[in-house]
């Protein structure tokens, strides 16, 4: 997972293909299907995009606002399908 406080597309994408490269280095040949934002500062729809490209299937993310989190368990779509809105 990249820095989410990154201001350009570019930097997204240069820290994404870098940690890509560190994992196929230290463990190998692996395709990474699941990531984790643990402490972020946002998301944004270019995050969807580039995750999807880079082939991260499933994302767990924490920081969401509490009544949108609530709105969400009620509906019983705490799961969702987040893609860019363009």
């Amino acid at each position: 997972m990249n820095d989410e406080a990154n201001t350009h597309y570019f930097s997204m994408l240069d820290q994404l293909i870098e940690g890509h490269q560190f994992i196929e280095h230290k463990i190998g040949n692996i395709s990474i299907k699941s990531s984790w934002a643990n402490d972020p500062f946002g998301y944004s729809p270019t995050m969807a995009y580039l995750l999807q490209g880079s082939g991260i299937q499933h994302l767990a993310i924490q920081r969401v606002h509490y009544h949108i989190k609530k709105a969400l368990a009620k509906e019983k779509q705490l799961e969702f399908l987040w893609q860019q809105t363009w």
